[in-house]
């Protein structure tokens, strides 16, 4: 999405989805990893040629999956209140 949109643009409609979430009572710790991996693929788009092939984007995703800079919940049934946020490598 940076890539297409550029990031203020990005970074406006990922927050406010995340957002939405919150107000429609979702998963708290799901809205807090999605926004940390949202800013992490910001950064992976700023250090990317602005005609990045989709290869190489995969390549850049993959990187920061296995260095662990990207985050999952540990337990999906309870993202609410006791779902940890792991990094992607653990």
């Amino acid at each position: 999405m940076t890539l297409e949109l550029g990031t203020t643009i990005a970074k406006e409609a990922a927050t406010a989805h995340e957002r939405t979430n919150i107000e429609d009572e979702g998963p708290h710790n799901e809205s807090v990893m999605d926004e940390m991996n949202n800013a992490e693929g910001r950064r992976i788009a700023g250090g990317l040629p602005a005609d990045a092939t989709r290869a190489q984007v995969q390549e850049a995703v993959i990187g920061v999956l296995n260095a662990g800079d990207l985050r999952y919940l540990d337990d999906l049934e309870n993202a609410q209140e006791r779902g940890l946020i792991q990094p992607s490598n653990k």
